[in-house]
């Protein structure tokens, strides 16, 4: 399992894979998780989006409650080059066939004000 995938599925709704994987995350990566997925943004950002657009709506999910949290979490220099990318990842959700993807608790209204002021600076 990748870092990448490992993180995706803090958020999966499945509870025992939440759980271990929230568990493993913090194993792994102690109290350097936030700097590991700034040194690696550009692959947590395409590996986020490709899991948009997986078969399995639970993916898709977990994928959209991860881009809300970089937004939330991770530094506007790190998450900046990626923001209009995000964005219209997350548009598209927003129409996906799936309620639990289109109507999920990601926290989007913080998340789109924070990009949206950040968007602006670049």
């Amino acid at each position: 399992m990748s870092i990448f995938s490992l993180k995706n599925c803090r958020y999966y709704v499945a509870e025992g894979v939440r759980i271990y994987s929230q568990e493993t995350w913090r194993q792994v990566t102690g109290t350097a998780g936030k700097d590991l997925v700034e040194k690696y943004i550009a692959y947590t950002v395409d590996y986020y989006i490709l899991a948009t657009e997986s078969d399995n709506h639970a993916v898709r999910e977990a994928a959209c409650a991860c881009i809300a949290e970089l937004a939330a979490k991770i530094s506007p220099q790190a998450t900046r080059p990626y923001v209009e990318r995000l964005l219209n990842t997350l548009l598209v959700c927003f129409q996906d066939d799936s309620w639990p993807v289109r109507d999920g608790e990601y926290d989007i209204d913080e998340s789109d004000v924070y990009w949206t002021v950040h968007r602006r600076d670049s």
